[in-house]
């Protein structure tokens, strides 16, 4: 950028951002947002003044002074846009003059535009630049809802249109399974948009499951019947039948039928594979063994020395044999031996469910319960699952299918005696490379004339790498960066040190390939070695451009760059989704230099700057999905450059593909005593661990907050902290520790003179009491945390704070009150645009019109809530909104309607490991089943509501399922 040059980005695809050389402007209040808002749609067309007006007080009387406001409004949006954008008077309007590809919107309709003239890639590279604008719905938070379907609605449609001309392409090249997770998502946002729907059934039928594409069609067809009252289209109905009729020219493009996704996760084997015959040979004996006797499995356990080559061994055959498991291969790195994380069970189970297909939101988080669901996917399929680098046999067994068909290969420096004395596996105990092999290794890599041309040289060379294949691989890599050089002379080079003689030692094969690895990290340029050093303070299995760039402070090209060396020597390895790993032993080596060859000073720098980056990123991911602000405990400065992510699903990708690495992450800040960055890791993941539902690792990390918090001066820091742990365990339904810890937070903050703290405190403790029963203290308790928020001058929590209090009225039997309280909140929710409390105040006030039997009014108001939340991406908030329709659709005599949704609401509390939901949802659902008639069934599912009740100390639905199974029973 040239001095004096002024690049202005006006962004209103997501929250109204204004850029002027890449700083945020800060443009004011929400009435001045959506003025400039207003005008930059129009852009370029004058908008009259009573137009304005009428946007800016939607749904209220505008008051007197509203065109002095505007024009107020305008004057300060002149003076803080400067030159960047010129708004113009004209006669009784504005006009905002702005250069059109300076605004989003503009650059995304030009995009669309240029990829409907185009076919194929480019097309479909064009439409993902345009759709990749999009940060969340137009002028989020500017415009109340009624304003944005007005004004931005079809923006909206112009995106899902964009969507489903981009997918046409990608159907056309024969892209289907890349589309099916996204067209997924998109129905469950517009479940009766019909184009979407045929090309989901298309990309599923070309993808072999030509059940769940005719499926989709049903559903489709239901909902267009139920809630519209119309058929599907001729055309969706024509595509039903040639699916139905397995029409051929529904095939994917260069194919003769469409065929099922394969599982091929294997790594890429070792083009340079030599040797190994006796061992290869050997697999094949065992798995044809396991054929032959029609034994349930075979696990062929192959064991050996770091470095001796088991992966490599693994790798290759599974490659030469994948054609005999039609259901694909799984590969894990268990990670057995690495001091930092090993991969534990459970972990590695979520994993390989993942891999299968599963949704992570679908997985259970209970060991057993997922080991079930993992066992139950994997039965009567034909899989080799390769389970590499296992520390212990209790590690690799709850992986094991039971069932036959399988095969698992499990790779270990471990003998794994029980699973052989256990389980039936068979062991292959993999020695150094015989020396013929070892010397042909090296023709291989580098030449056959080259080795040929010095036989013994190569002999001593293989002798010296103690036939080691990954010291053989590393020396021989330094030779082709050395074409001048014979083998000779690099023989001598190599026996002169007195890391050689390591390389000769028996029985410690570890100390060879350090020796080696320092020879091949010498021959680095000085930036690279540096980089190379600092990965070993990485506390992942793998990392991303993004987190070293941050770690060493240093751009993303450069370090793509330097990367990009290591990876040509073999001292990382590039993987899918631009992420890199270490093998376990490199990473060692490279931590051994870092703390013998850097300071100590630019050791905890580096750390510091990673945990940060690790802050920054979670908390910007989280930002999309979070209710309220998360207090920011520590103030850093070295964050450096932070990728933007651009939805909230980009956000929960990030946080998906880095959750293993930021617990890893947790865990070294807590060894290197930054206690400050423990604290606000776990406090900042506070909603993913929710969304999630990893309410037990959320529980585990906030152990190591908890203890880091205790020892810093900040007292906020402690008291958020135990916030947090009040909120984990009361959903883990520990009440008597959420009780505790609520109350010594209030305790904390009130000597710290917190104000935002101590009103969290008072409200947490008002909604625990509530939930045991005691309302008196609960309404007290909420109106002490109103008070607080008043003098914060928090609304949002205003509104939230008069909801709550409107729950309690009612509770209390001041029916009326709790109504009208609650009423008030949602008109002031509405009004500031807080739709996550309108949500949940209309779930309330469906539940207390309900109870009063005025169950037309609740369905209005719980239908509204469960729309906005599945908007919003769903979660508790749609499970007590099914449950409230469940309840009143059964009063109204609705049996089969009332029992789905109650259904759906159980499953849904249950996956999100949310028990304070899944109690009411049982017990709706018993209270159904009941008035349909099926005594059975409710006495089933209150006796399931009682149990929970009873762990998490409800008060309120312990009373409602004692009372339901007296009705059952024919007792009351």
């Amino acid at each position: 950028m040239t001095a004096g040059t002024m690049v202005t980005d006006f962004r209103l695809l997501g929250p109204l951002e204004v850029l002027l050389n890449g700083e945020q402007l800060d443009v004011g209040h929400r009435r001045q947002r959506l003025l400039l808002g207003v005008l930059l749609l129009e852009a370029g067309r004058p908008v009259r003044f009573d137009r304005l007006i009428d946007l800016a007080w939607s749904g209220e009387d505008p008051p007197r002074t509203a065109r002095n406001a505007l024009q107020v409004g305008v004057s300060k949006l002149r003076a803080t846009l400067g030159e960047a954008a010129q708004i113009v008077t004209t006669g009784e309007a504005y006009r905002v003059d702005v250069a059109p590809d300076s605004v989003d919107v503009h650059r995304f309709r030009t995009l669309v535009n240029q990829a409907r003239a185009l076919k194929g890639k480019p097309a479909i590279d064009l439409y993902r630049q345009a759709i990749a604008l999009w940060r969340g719905p137009v002028l989020a938070g500017t415009f109340g809802e009624e304003v944005r379907d007005l004004l931005c609605g079809g923006l909206m449609e112009e995106r899902l249109r964009a969507v489903e001309e981009r997918v046409d392409h990608e159907l056309e090249l024969g892209l289907h399974g890349r589309v099916i997770g996204e067209l997924t998502d998109l129905l469950h946002d517009h479940p009766t948009r019909e184009r979407p729907v045929g090309q989901l059934m298309v990309a599923l039928y070309r993808s072999g499951r030509q059940a769940d594409a005719l499926e989709a069609f049903r559903k489709t067809r239901r909902r267009l019947v139920n809630e519209l009252g119309i058929e599907p289209s001729r055309e969706l109905e024509q595509l039903h039948r040639r699916i139905l009729n397995s029409d051929p020219s529904l095939a994917a493009p260069g194919t003769a039928v469409s065929a099922p996704v394969l599982r091929r996760f294997l790594p890429r084997d070792v083009p340079d594979f030599t040797g190994r015959a006796r061992d290869l040979r050997r697999l094949d004996e065992i798995a044809l063994a396991s054929s032959a006797t029609s034994k349930t499995m075979v696990i062929s356990a192959i064991a050996g020395v770091g470095g001796v080559g088991k992966t490599a061994l693994a790798v290759h055959w599974a490659h030469a044999v994948a054609q005999r498991f039609p259901d694909g291969q799984l590969y894990l790195n268990l990670r057995g031996y690495d001091p930092r994380h090993p991969l534990r069970s459970d972990e590695a189970t979520r994993v390989l469910l993942r891999a299968l297909g599963v949704p992570g939101d679908e997985i259970p988080y209970g060991v057993d319960e997922a080991a079930d669901l993992y066992r139950s996917t994997v039965a009567d399929q034909k899989l080799l699952i390769l389970l590499d680098n296992a520390r212990s046999a209790e590690q690799v067994r709850p992986l094991l299918p039971a069932s036959p068909g399988s095969l698992v290969l499990v790779t270990s420096r471990d003998s794994l005696a029980g699973l052989i004395a256990r389980d039936g596996a068979s062991r292959l105990v993999l020695d150094m490379m015989p020396p013929e092999e070892a010397v042909a290794l090296l023709a291989t890599i580098l030449g056959a004339d080259r080795v040929a041309a010095e036989p013994e040289a190569a002999q001593n060379l293989a002798k010296l790498c103690g036939c080691l294949p990954l010291a053989l691989r590393v020396a021989a890599a330094n030779l082709a960066d050395l074409p001048a050089t014979s083998l000779a002379t690099y023989v001598r080079e190599l026996g002169g040190n007195d890391r050689i003689a390591a390389l000769a030692v028996d029985g410690d094969p570890e100390s060879s390939v350090t020796a080696v690895f320092d020879r091949s990290y010498r021959a680095l340029a000085a930036p690279v070695q540096e980089l190379f050093r600092r990965l070993g303070l990485m506390p992942g299995a793998d990392f991303t451009v993004d987190g070293v760039s941050a770690m060493l402070d240093l751009d993303p090209g450069t370090c793509t760059e330097l990367l990009g060396h290591l990876a040509a020597v073999h001292l990382v390895n590039g993987l899918p989704g631009g992420r890199y790993a270490m093998h376990d032993f490199i990473h060692d080596y490279a931590a051994q230099l870092c703390e013998r060859l850097d300071g100590s000073h630019e050791r905890q720098n580096s750390i510091e700057r990673l945990l940060d980056w690790y802050v920054a990123m979670s908390d910007q991911a989280t930002g999309y999905f979070r209710r309220y602000q998360v207090p920011v405990l520590i103030d850093s400065s070295r964050r450096g450059s932070i990728r933007q992510l651009t939805d909230v699903g980009e956000a929960l990708a990030w946080l998906d593909a880095e959750y293993s690495n930021l617990v890893a992450a947790i865990r070294l800040a807590a060894s290197v005593f930054n206690h400050s960055h423990v604290v606000q890791l776990v406090h900042v993941l506070q909603s993913y661990f929710l969304k999630r539902g990893l309410i037990q690792d959320w529980i585990m990390l906030l152990e190591l907050a908890k203890a880091a918090a205790s020892t810093m001066i900040d007292v906020s820091a402690e008291g958020y902290t135990l916030l947090d742990f009040g909120w984990a365990t009361e959903i883990a339904g520990d009440v008597e520790n959420a009780m505790s810890h609520f109350r010594e937070a209030l305790r904390l903050f009130q000597t710290a003179g917190d104000t935002y703290g101590e009103a969290k405190s008072v409200l947490s403790l008002g909604g625990l009491n509530r939930k045991l029963g005691f309302l008196s203290e609960a309404f007290d308790q909420h109106g002490r945390a109103l008070e607080l928020f008043r003098e914060l001058g928090d609304i949002s929590r205003q509104v939230n704070m008069q909801s709550a209090i409107s729950v309690d009225l009612y509770l209390l039997g001041r029916h009326e009150e709790g109504l009208s309280h609650a009423h008030l909140a949602l008109e002031q929710a509405e009004r500031i645009g807080a739709m996550a409390d309108a949500r949940g105040i209309r779930v309330n006030l469906g539940r207390m019109y309900a109870e009063l039997d005025r169950h037309a009014e609740a369905i209005e108001h719980t239908e509204a809530a469960l729309a906005l939340y599945r908007e919003a991406g769903g979660g508790a908030g749609e499970a007590m909104a099914l449950t409230n329709l469940c309840y009143s659709l059964s009063r109204l005599g609705r049996h089969d309607e009332a029992i789905k949704l109650g259904l759906e609401a159980v499953e849904m509390a249950n996956r999100l490991s949310f028990l304070e939901f899944e109690t009411p949802a049982l017990n709706a659902l018993a209270e159904a089943h009941l008035l349909a008639g099926d005594r059975d069934a409710a006495l089933r599912r209150h006796h399931e509501a009682l149990e929970i009740a009873g762990r998490t100390g409800d008060a309120e639905e312990k009373a409602r399922a004692e009372k339901g199974i007296a009705l059952a029973s024919g007792l009351a």
